[in-house]
């Protein structure tokens, strides 16, 4: 049998047909590379209505938490958040995690509508010179935020497992009623909880 060789001096013919049956063809390396990113991330899809299937199957919910700095509350509000998260955890009793993301803050709407307000001005009578510099002053506070990172949204999570959706399901509706609301747990959307998958493995994204 004839043995041809490429330009690069690798061997074809049955070379090749050793490597499509160990599953080293094109396809199965795009493939286990796939698998392996499944691996890394730890999830494998996320549902419209925000469940996570994860890279083993079972599943999980991002809820996000009414973001509260304890810090400038009153003694007494704190203490009831405090209470309120204690009896959370009396109550609900399965796994959960707790995500924490401080991300810059997005002013993207507020510098649009600072920009278009800016734009609407057409003369330079001296009413409008005044307001163009309050104007501007606005878009330059706004445009600060953004980059200056003294100033980080915070947000709260729990992320909540269990091994199918109807438990799941179950999982959230107790974690919801265990809250009591004190806490302000929500459910996620698919373009939110992407969007929190996302932060959580790109942690220097904005």
């Amino acid at each position: 049998m004839r043995i041809k060789q490429n330009k690069r001096g690798i061997h074809t013919g049955i070379f090749g047909s050793i490597s499509a049956a160990f599953g080293l063809d094109k396809q199965s390396r795009k493939d286990q590379q796939a698998k392996s990113m499944v691996d890394f991330l730890g999830y494998r899809n996320v549902f419209s209505t925000g469940e996570i299937v994860r890279a083993n199957g079972a599943m999980a919910r991002l809820l996000k938490v009414r973001s509260t700095d304890l810090v400038y509350l009153d003694k007494t509000t704190r203490d009831r958040y405090l209470d309120s998260f204690t009896n959370f955890n009396r109550i609900y009793t399965d796994d959960y995690k707790i995500i924490i993301l401080s991300t810059r803050m997005d002013t993207t709407e507020q510098q649009l509508y600072w920009r278009h307000q800016r734009n609407s001005i057409r003369n330079n009578s001296a009413d409008n010179a005044a307001r163009l510099s309050l104007i501007n002053e606005n878009l330059q506070q706004v445009t600060a935020l953004t980059r200056n990172t003294d100033y980080l949204d915070i947000n709260f999570y729990l992320l909540i497992f269990a091994k199918d959706k109807h438990e799941l399901e179950l999982h959230t509706q107790s974690a919801i009623v265990a809250d009591d609301g004190l806490l302000g747990l929500e459910t996620l959307t698919r373009k939110q909880t992407k969007k929190v998958l996302y932060q959580m493995n790109n942690l220097n994204s904005k």
